[in-house]
């Protein structure tokens, strides 16, 4: 209810203008009362801040929207649009008239801009240090200004530059004829920068130079990511204490993602971060400073509660399970649940292999409540049962859901080279082996008649070794690269090309985009136009075999 209708009411104007700060807060203030109180005529102790709330559930929050840092973030698309597709209708008024003579990422805000240019530029800042440059053929980009050295963060030549260098283009490190990177001209234009620039593949040809969006693999900037880029930059997001926290605990392992009711794992991420009405964390809020332990008159804590008090000792001593925890060893509430994630209810129980911890902490907060509030006290026993019973009942309800949606069937993403029909074919199956202490990477390929390999009449097969590469998929890429450059150089028009790299096919089939294919895939599509048919499959690793073992042994012989 929350994220779905209150705070996606102001989307589309957040997606225009900046908010004042005021009516964000006005918002954001009606959001943590419709979360913490029962009605209008209650209002409630808010128990954790609206700032841990906002962290995602990996990080320990809910996941709510700050509504400033969404806001910065749905303009920061609108920048993302006018700076990659400069000549669009938008971008073409917007800039003629604010940014005419400066690149749009360096241009000046005049006190006399309006306030969706003003908007604009609030977006443009969060850009600004997290776009890179992908490498096409560097006739684009500055070697000193612009960031282009990494593609995972922001980072470029560390100056002053020569005065004979100050405006050089990358195209300026490339070899003229080759397109491939000089390493004589690297080493005494940016000596220091030649391991991350040799890394780097550009065009052979003449893909553009692109911006890039770091924070994510598919380079493409999006308002999620926008979103929690913009919330690490937020300096009233977190305390040092709740980012250690965040590091050590699995949220989604632990909580998240176990198989139990929403509302028990809503009951344990309120024990991880104190927000239960216990008695230690009442007296913290002066709001009643008496509350002891109803079973043993200590003081209570979440602690105490769950595992110390001698009552609930009790109860996890006779738990039907095969390994039990002793829980006066338990030191906190964190401890407390990775330890109790491992504990396995007998089978007579009926839960299988489900947790049964959610079940339980849920069972022994609810008889200390009618215990305080009813005055009805409840044996271990009748806990223990309680706690077996639903989670048995819960698991059950599972099972018939999961059978419900057994009919669905998914079909398979990628074509089958089986289903292609047909005479005329070539297939070309390659493969990489890629080493990660040298960034060294083995290619293969195997070139053969026919689509069927029982009846295959191999035309071709070789291996080859590229060093500088950045990584597996980048290998995968420069394979297919040099199979397609093979196929063509033998006169081949109908052309089957067969990966067992899923990521990569399905970059080249335009389902998805990589920053670190922008030079190899623009030529791979490129080279491919030159084809009468060409089809990109994903196989199975038992049908590349063949590819795997040449590319295994280039690398093998390799000399370093």
């Amino acid at each position: 209810m929350l994220k779905s209708v209150l705070a996606a009411m102001p989307t589309y104007t957040m997606t225009c203008f900046k908010l004042p700060g005021s009516l964000t807060k006005r918002i954001q203030s009606a959001l943590t009362r419709f979360w913490w109180d029962g009605s209008d005529e209650q209002r409630k102790t808010s128990w954790i801040a609206w700032t841990k709330l906002v962290k995602s559930r990996k990080d320990g929050g809910l996941g709510f929207r700050d509504l400033q840092c969404f806001n910065d973030a749905l303009l920061a698309k609108v920048s993302w649009r006018i700076l990659t597709q400069p000549k669009c209708l938008l971008a073409r008024i917007l800039l003629s008239k604010y940014s005419h003579d400066t690149p749009f990422l360096e241009s000046r805000t005049p006190a006399t801009m309006s306030h969706g240019w003003r908007g604009i530029c609030i977006g443009r800042e969060l850009l600004k240090s997290h776009v890179g440059r992908a490498i096409g053929d560097g006739k684009e980009t500055r070697i000193w200004d612009d960031p282009w050295l990494s593609l995972d963060k922001h980072q470029r030549p560390i100056g002053p530059p020569p005065e004979t260098t100050k405006d050089m283009l990358v195209e300026a490190l490339m070899e003229t004829n080759t397109k491939t990177w000089d390493i004589e001209k690297i080493r005494k234009i940016v000596p220091g920068a030649e391991a991350d620039i040799m890394e780097l593949k550009p065009s052979k040809r003449g893909a553009r130079d692109s911006y890039i969006w770091l924070p994510t693999e598919t380079r493409v900037y999006t308002a999620k990511s926008g979103y929690y880029e913009s919330l690490k930059q937020n300096p009233e997001e977190q305390t040092e204490e709740q980012e250690d926290q965040g590091e050590r605990f699995n949220w989604l392992k632990h909580i998240w993602n176990i198989r139990s009711s929403p509302k028990t794992k809503m009951f344990m991420w309120k024990a991880m971060n104190g927000a239960l009405p216990v008695g230690e964390n009442l007296k913290a809020r002066n709001i009643n400073t008496m509350v002891r332990c109803p079973y043993c008159g200590e003081e209570e804590t979440t602690l105490h509660l769950l595992f110390h008090c001698n009552f609930a000792a009790q109860i996890w001593r006779k738990l039907p399970c095969k390994i039990q925890i002793e829980p006066m060893s338990v030191q906190d509430i964190q401890t407390g649940i990775e330890m109790s994630s491992n504990i396995i209810c007998l089978p007579p129980t009926g839960i299988g292999e489900g947790p049964i911890l959610p079940w339980l902490v849920w069972r022994i907060w609810i008889a200390r409540n009618l215990l305080i509030f009813k005055r009805k006290s409840q044996s271990v026993e009748e806990i223990v049962t309680q706690a077996v019973s639903y989670a048995r009942e819960w698991q059950l309800a599972q099972q018939k859901k999961m059978k419900s949606t057994q009919g669905t069937h998914i079909p398979n993403q990628f074509r089958s080279i089986r289903q292609i029909t047909g005479g005329g074919w070539t297939t070309c199956k390659s493969d990489a082996a890629w080493k990660a202490e040298n960034k060294i990477a083995g290619l293969g390929w195997i070139i053969h008649n026919g689509i069927n390999t029982n009846e295959e009449e191999i035309l071709l097969q070789g291996s080859s070794v590229q060093r500088f590469v950045k990584s597996p998929l980048s290998a995968e890429g420069l394979a297919i690269l040099t199979t397609i450059q093979k196929a063509k150089d033998l006169g081949i028009r109908n052309l089957i090309i067969a990966s067992d790299s899923q990521q990569l096919i399905k970059a080249i089939n335009k389902e998805l985009s990589t920053k670190e294919l922008h030079g190899i895939l623009h030529d791979i599509l490129d080279l491919a136009l030159g084809f009468e048919k060409i089809v990109f499959v994903h196989v199975p690793r038992e049908e590349n075999r063949k590819a795997d073992v040449l590319a295994k042994l280039a690398l093998t012989d390799c000399v370093i």
